[in-house]
């Protein structure tokens, strides 16, 4: 009886050759092609590009904290939603009383749907952001 499946060799039964590594064909090291290269470059510049923004964004958060705050204002606004972080830190959305809305982190628990007085910080080289009293 002719079996309808095709048998494939088991990992033993490879053949070796002399430039062939034992193992699955496809998977030895050492070997590439351009048109393999042109396949993996999107990849690769998605991956290189992911990489280069996130060092820009851990010098540019370290560089701000070490530059002088210039101004410091107080403003009013409404708590309108929260959602846990950790379990400990809060991201707080709260809505100026100009129309426009902000995101702030704090560790201390504020009530949705309350009034509330934040700050806003400038720095010295124009970065803003904002934040409960303490």
């Amino acid at each position: 009886m002719v079996s309808r499946f095709r048998s494939y060799p088991s990992f033993l039964e490879t053949q070796v050759s002399s430039h062939h590594m034992i193992g699955i064909e496809g998977m030895m090291p050492g070997y590439w092609t351009w048109d393999g290269c042109k396949r993996d470059a999107p990849g690769v510049i998605l991956f290189v590009g992911a990489v280069v923004i996130m060092l820009m964004l851990a010098a540019n958060s370290s560089t701000n904290d070490a530059i002088p705050i210039r101004s410091v204002s107080a403003m009013s606004a409404t708590v309108k939603s929260a959602q846990s972080r950790d379990g400990k830190y809060m991201l707080y959305v709260v809505f100026l009383h100009d129309g426009s809305s902000v995101v702030i982190g704090d560790d201390r628990p504020h009530i949705i749907g309350s009034d509330v007085t934040i700050e806003r910080v400038t720095r010295d080289n124009g970065f803003v952001f904002y934040r409960f009293p303490e």
